[in-house]
């Protein structure tokens, strides 16, 4: 006598089984959300004008934000929109511009996903 219900339980949870196995070699990267602080002295850059504010900035914008932890938020200190900048000496290319370093600054690379201009804040997902 057949066992009808036995195998078509086993071909159950093996169809259920293997796409688990197949993912299990795959690592997918969740999106992880960050909200930074503005503060009075952060300096803002949207395309070639280095005096933006936090308004300038738009949901989706790629960007790049430096920032330092301070009473347990994050405080951002610049952002750049990812657009490429014109040197500022004759012979510069943008790639040889350099920041002076701060000890303690952080970097992080996202995507615009929220402007709370009010609050001074903005959220990015990033990697």
């Amino acid at each position: 006598m057949i066992r009808w219900p036995l195998i078509l339980g086993c071909l159950f949870l093996l169809a259920l089984a293997l796409p688990a196995a197949a993912a299990h070699g795959r690592r997918i990267a969740a999106l992880r959300m960050e909200t930074f602080h503005i503060a009075s002295n952060t300096r803002i850059t949207v395309g070639t004008n280095h005096s933006s504010s936090l308004g300038d900035l738009k949901v989706g914008d790629h960007i790049s934000v430096s920032y330092i932890q301070e009473n347990g938020m994050d405080v951002a200190q610049r952002i750049g929109d990812g657009v490429p900048h014109k040197a500022h000496t004759a012979g510069a290319t943008s790639g040889s511009h350099h920041h002076a370093t701060t000890p303690g600054l952080m970097h992080m690379h996202g995507v615009v996903r929220a402007i709370d201009l009010q609050g001074g804040t903005f959220t990015i997902s990033h990697r």
